[in-house]
C-alpha cells in the first residue's frame, strides 16, 4: 500500500520520486546519547523525495523508561518533516490500539498523521493462499491438503495479541523449512524441494 501511494504522490507530482524506505525501531533508534538523532536523520535523508515507511512505530514510544531513546527518534522524525514537508511522505503503521496511543504520545504526531486506514485482518482461506503463494516464492512444493492441516492453527494463534497475519505466516514458514531440512538431512531420499505434512506438523508444534 505504501509503495502504490508512492506511485500515485508520484504521478501527481507531488514527490519527485517514488521510492520507499522502510524502518523500524532498530533503524532509527541508537544505543547511547545522541545517536538516535543520527541514525533517524539518516533515514530520513534516504527517503527524502519518497516515502518513508515506519512499521511498528509505536515501539518508539511505548517506554516510559528515561533511558530509552525513542521520544528522541519521533523529536528528529517531527523536525525533518516539518522542514521537508512538500518533499517527503511518512506512513506509520501498526496494531490499532498501540497507534492511537503512539499519536497521542506527542501533539506534533497528531497534527501531522491526521489519516487513518484500518485494514481488516486477513480470513484464515486467505492466509492458507498467503501461505501458498510465500512457499511458491521459494520454489517450494506443499502436500494436498495442507489447508486443513493449518486452518485450526491460525484459528487458535490468531486469538494471541502478537498476532501478525502474514507476518506470523511468514514465521511459520521459515519452522517449517527448518522442520523440512532437518528431516531431509537424514532421508536422502527425500525430495528437498517438497514439504511434507510432518514438516508443517512439526512446526504447528513448536510454536
Amino acid at each position: 500500500m505504501a509503495r502504490a501511494l508512492g506511485d500515485i504522490y508520484r504521478s501527481l507530482g507531488v514527490l519527485r520520486k517514488s521510492h520507499l524506505i522502510e524502518a523500524d525501531r532498530s533503524q532509527l533508534v541508537g544505543g547511547y546519547v545522541g545517536q538516535t538523532a543520527l541514525k533517524t536523520l539518516d533515514v530520513c535523508r534516504s527517503a527524502l523525495d519518497g516515502v518513508l515507511f515506519i512499521d511498528e512505530a509505536y515501539s518508539l514510544s511505548g517506554s516510559d523508561w528515561k533511558g530509552d531513546f525513542g521520544r528522541e527518534a519521533i523529536e528528529a522524525l517531527l523536525k525533518y518533516m516539518e522542514d521537508h514537508r512538500d518533499r517527503l511522505i511518512v506512513i506509520v503503521a501498526g496494531y490499532p490500539t498501540e497507534m492511537r496511543r503512539f499519536v497521542a504520545s506527542n501533539p506534533g504526531l497528531a497534527s501531522r498523521f491526521t489519516k487513518t486506514i484500518d485494514f481488516e485482518p486477513y480470513d484464515t482461506a486467505e492466509l492458507c493462499e498467503i501461505f501458498r503463494s510465500m512457499v511458491k516464492a521459494q520454489q517450494y512444493a506443499l502436500p494436498d491438503g495442507f489447508e486443513a492441516k493449518l486452518t485450526p492453527w491460525i484459528e487458535g494463534a490468531r486469538q494471541d495479541q502478537q498476532w501478525g497475519n502474514a507476518r506470523s505466516m511468514r514465521t511459520l514458514l521459515e519452522k517449517v523449512r527448518e522442520a523440512h531440512a532437518l528431516r531431509t538431512s537424514i532421508d536422502p531420499e527425500a525430495n528437498i524441494a517438497e514439504f511434507e505434512m510432518v514438516d508443517i506438523e512439526a512446526a504447528i508444534r513448536e510454536r
